[in-house]
């Protein structure tokens, strides 16, 4: 099971994808635990499954795990060239 993480993180921000902060949030937790392999694979997923819009309206604090406000870009992350 070489993408258990990967496919566990894929089922969590699926569930989550209601919410933009939770969906955000869960984002940097798998983005923490992936390799770079399989983060491009992550980001893949999130562009091909329509969440892409999920990731490109926050910004992200220093701990990387809150919110600040609701317009803006991240400065790391989600690659919408990668979608």
């Amino acid at each position: 099971m070489r993408n258990s993480y990967l496919e566990y993180y894929q089922l969590i921000l699926q569930k989550v994808s209601f919410d933009r902060r939770l969906f955000t949030k869960e984002y940097f937790k798998a983005i923490k635990w992936l390799n770079q392999n399989q983060r491009i694979k992550l980001d893949q997923w999130i562009g091909s499954m329509g969440l892409g819009h999920l990731m490109t309206a926050s910004d992200e604090t220093d701990e990387g795990n809150k919110i600040t406000k609701a317009d803006g870009d991240r400065s790391s992350g989600y690659n919408k060239s990668a979608a």
